[in-house]
Protein backbone atom coordinates (compact mmCIF):
# COMPACT_ATOMS: atom_id res chain seq x y z
CA UNK A 1 0.00 0.00 0.00
CA UNK A 2 1.27 3.13 -1.18
CA UNK A 3 0.54 6.62 0.50
CA UNK A 4 0.96 10.27 0.89
CA UNK A 5 1.51 10.18 5.01
CA UNK A 6 0.49 13.87 6.77
CA UNK A 7 3.17 16.36 6.28
CA UNK A 8 5.66 13.50 6.87
CA UNK A 9 6.14 12.01 3.56
CA UNK A 10 5.57 8.99 1.38
CA UNK A 11 6.47 5.09 1.49
CA UNK A 12 4.88 2.09 1.22
CA UNK A 13 3.65 -0.74 3.47
CA UNK A 14 4.12 -4.04 2.35
CA UNK A 15 1.18 -6.58 4.00
CA UNK A 16 1.67 -10.30 4.46
CA UNK A 17 -1.89 -11.85 4.95
CA UNK A 18 -2.10 -15.44 6.89
CA UNK A 19 -5.27 -17.01 5.53
CA UNK A 20 -5.13 -19.94 7.82
CA UNK A 21 -5.15 -17.15 10.91
CA UNK A 22 -8.34 -15.43 9.81
CA UNK A 23 -9.87 -16.61 6.13
CA UNK A 24 -13.24 -14.92 6.32
CA UNK A 25 -11.64 -11.48 7.17
CA UNK A 26 -8.00 -12.30 5.20
CA UNK A 27 -10.54 -12.99 2.13
CA UNK A 28 -12.45 -9.89 2.66
CA UNK A 29 -9.12 -7.97 2.66
CA UNK A 30 -8.18 -9.01 -0.39
CA UNK A 31 -11.41 -8.45 -1.70
CA UNK A 32 -11.55 -4.63 -1.28
CA UNK A 33 -8.11 -4.69 -2.27
CA UNK A 34 -8.82 -5.97 -5.63
CA UNK A 35 -11.72 -3.69 -5.56
CA UNK A 36 -9.00 -0.37 -5.36
CA UNK A 37 -11.90 0.30 -2.45
CA UNK A 38 -8.34 1.58 -0.20
CA UNK A 39 -7.28 3.92 -2.74
CA UNK A 40 -7.46 7.09 -1.42
CA UNK A 41 -8.68 6.01 1.89
CA UNK A 42 -7.79 8.04 5.27
CA UNK A 43 -6.47 6.29 7.76
CA UNK A 44 -8.58 8.21 10.10
CA UNK A 45 -8.27 7.49 13.88
CA UNK A 46 -4.16 7.40 14.86
CA UNK A 47 -3.19 6.87 18.73
CA UNK A 48 0.53 6.71 19.00
CA UNK A 49 1.74 3.30 21.06
CA UNK A 50 -2.09 1.91 20.52
CA UNK A 51 -3.03 1.66 17.08
CA UNK A 52 -4.23 3.25 13.27
CA UNK A 53 -7.53 2.87 11.78
CA UNK A 54 -8.44 2.87 8.12
CA UNK A 55 -11.31 1.35 6.12
CA UNK A 56 -13.60 4.34 5.27
CA UNK A 57 -13.58 4.57 1.20
CA UNK A 58 -12.66 7.35 -0.29
CA UNK A 59 -15.95 6.70 -2.66
CA UNK A 60 -19.42 7.15 -1.27
CA UNK A 61 -21.10 4.64 -3.00
CA UNK A 62 -18.34 1.88 -2.25
CA UNK A 63 -18.51 2.45 1.12
CA UNK A 64 -21.56 2.91 1.73
CA UNK A 65 -22.22 -0.77 -0.27
CA UNK A 66 -19.59 -2.48 1.69
CA UNK A 67 -20.50 -1.00 4.91
CA UNK A 68 -23.76 -2.92 5.23
CA UNK A 69 -21.76 -6.45 4.20
CA UNK A 70 -20.39 -7.62 7.29
CA UNK A 71 -18.90 -10.96 7.64
CA UNK A 72 -18.90 -13.64 10.42
CA UNK A 73 -15.94 -13.72 12.70
CA UNK A 74 -13.60 -16.43 12.60
CA UNK A 75 -12.45 -18.73 15.02
CA UNK A 76 -9.60 -17.12 17.11
CA UNK A 77 -6.33 -18.91 16.51
CA UNK A 78 -4.96 -17.11 20.16
CA UNK A 79 -2.24 -15.33 18.17
CA UNK A 80 -0.71 -13.01 20.11
CA UNK A 81 -0.16 -9.37 18.83
CA UNK A 82 2.80 -7.49 17.70
CA UNK A 83 3.18 -4.06 16.37
CA UNK A 84 2.45 -4.13 12.12
CA UNK A 85 -0.49 -7.11 13.54
CA UNK A 86 -3.61 -5.41 11.50
CA UNK A 87 -7.48 -7.13 12.37
CA UNK A 88 -10.71 -5.51 11.69
CA UNK A 89 -12.28 -3.45 14.11
CA UNK A 90 -15.51 -3.72 15.43
CA UNK A 91 -18.68 -3.16 17.49
CA UNK A 92 -20.01 -6.50 18.69
CA UNK A 93 -19.78 -9.80 16.96
CA UNK A 94 -20.13 -10.68 13.40
CA UNK A 95 -19.95 -6.83 12.65
CA UNK A 96 -16.61 -6.71 10.61
CA UNK A 97 -16.84 -4.60 7.01
CA UNK A 98 -14.52 -2.82 6.13
CA UNK A 99 -12.29 -0.59 8.84
CA UNK A 100 -9.72 -2.33 10.27
CA UNK A 101 -6.41 -1.01 12.51
CA UNK A 102 -2.56 -1.92 12.77
CA UNK A 103 -1.15 -2.29 15.98
CA UNK A 104 1.45 0.91 16.18
CA UNK A 105 5.29 0.51 17.13
CA UNK A 106 5.58 1.06 21.32
CA UNK A 107 2.27 -0.31 21.51
CA UNK A 108 2.68 -2.08 25.26
CA UNK A 109 3.01 -5.67 25.98
CA UNK A 110 -0.53 -5.03 28.09
CA UNK A 111 -2.05 -3.26 25.21
CA UNK A 112 -0.96 -5.95 22.64
CA UNK A 113 -2.10 -8.59 25.19
CA UNK A 114 -5.67 -6.89 24.85
CA UNK A 115 -5.94 -7.03 21.14
CA UNK A 116 -7.52 -9.68 20.36
CA UNK A 117 -10.28 -10.43 23.32
CA UNK A 118 -13.10 -9.09 21.18
CA UNK A 119 -14.23 -11.80 18.60
CA UNK A 120 -13.60 -9.59 16.25
CA UNK A 121 -10.13 -8.89 16.33
CA UNK A 122 -8.23 -11.87 14.86
CA UNK A 123 -5.22 -10.67 12.94
CA UNK A 124 -5.04 -11.75 9.63
CA UNK A 125 -1.60 -9.75 8.15
CA UNK A 126 1.48 -8.23 9.19
CA UNK A 127 3.03 -5.23 7.99
CA UNK A 128 6.61 -5.45 6.67
CA UNK A 129 9.05 -4.94 9.27
CA UNK A 130 10.83 -1.34 7.39
CA UNK A 131 6.72 -0.17 7.39
CA UNK A 132 6.76 -0.88 11.18
CA UNK A 133 9.93 0.99 11.82
CA UNK A 134 9.89 4.08 9.17
CA UNK A 135 6.36 4.15 7.78
CA UNK A 136 3.55 3.32 10.66
CA UNK A 137 5.25 6.21 12.38
CA UNK A 138 4.64 8.46 9.39
CA UNK A 139 0.69 8.15 10.13
CA UNK A 140 1.29 10.40 13.18
CA UNK A 141 -1.19 13.80 13.20
CA UNK A 142 -2.15 16.37 15.25
CA UNK A 143 -5.37 15.61 16.19
CA UNK A 144 -4.57 12.22 18.13
CA UNK A 145 -7.44 9.66 18.73
CA UNK A 146 -11.58 10.44 17.58
CA UNK A 147 -13.66 12.23 20.30
CA UNK A 148 -13.97 12.26 23.56
CA UNK A 149 -10.30 11.29 23.52
CA UNK A 150 -8.91 13.47 21.13
CA UNK A 151 -9.51 15.99 18.72
CA UNK A 152 -9.72 13.74 15.27
CA UNK A 153 -12.29 13.06 12.76
CA UNK A 154 -16.12 11.10 14.14
CA UNK A 155 -16.63 8.33 11.72
CA UNK A 156 -19.64 8.77 11.57
CA UNK A 157 -18.92 12.12 9.78
CA UNK A 158 -16.93 10.28 7.10
CA UNK A 159 -19.63 7.63 6.37
CA UNK A 160 -21.78 11.09 5.07
CA UNK A 161 -21.98 11.78 1.31
CA UNK A 162 -19.90 14.46 1.97
CA UNK A 163 -17.60 12.76 4.58
CA UNK A 164 -14.48 12.86 2.23
CA UNK A 165 -14.80 17.17 1.86
CA UNK A 166 -15.14 17.21 5.82
CA UNK A 167 -11.79 15.29 5.81
CA UNK A 168 -10.30 17.57 3.42
CA UNK A 169 -11.62 20.69 5.36
CA UNK A 170 -10.92 19.64 8.85
CA UNK A 171 -8.23 17.44 8.99
CA UNK A 172 -5.58 18.52 5.98
CA UNK A 173 -2.62 16.30 7.75
CA UNK A 174 -4.43 12.87 7.49
CA UNK A 175 -2.16 10.12 6.11
CA UNK A 176 -3.55 8.41 3.37
CA UNK A 177 -3.22 5.05 1.23
CA UNK A 178 -2.64 6.57 -2.59
CA UNK A 179 -2.94 3.04 -4.00
CA UNK A 180 -3.39 -0.57 -2.60
CA UNK A 181 -2.92 -4.00 -4.96
CA UNK A 182 -2.30 -7.08 -4.38
CA UNK A 183 1.24 -8.78 -4.94
CA UNK A 184 0.62 -12.46 -5.48
CA UNK A 185 3.42 -14.70 -3.93
CA UNK A 186 3.53 -18.33 -2.72
CA UNK A 187 1.45 -19.14 0.49
CA UNK A 188 4.07 -19.80 3.16
CA UNK A 189 5.19 -23.13 4.34
CA UNK A 190 4.81 -22.19 8.22
CA UNK A 191 2.40 -19.33 9.61
CA UNK A 192 4.48 -16.59 11.57
CA UNK A 193 2.66 -17.91 14.97
CA UNK A 194 6.13 -17.33 16.29
CA UNK A 195 6.61 -13.67 15.17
Amino acid sequence: MGGKYGKHGRGKIGFTVYPDWSPRGAGRFLELVRKHFFDGCAINRVVPEFLAQFGIAEDYEARSWWRARTIPDDPSQKIPFKPGYVAFAGSGPNSRSTEMFVAMPGTSQHQLSAFGNNVWETPFAVADDDAVEHVLPMFLNPYGDMGPWGKGPDPQKIYKKDGYDYLHREFPLLARFESCRVKERPMPQVARRDL
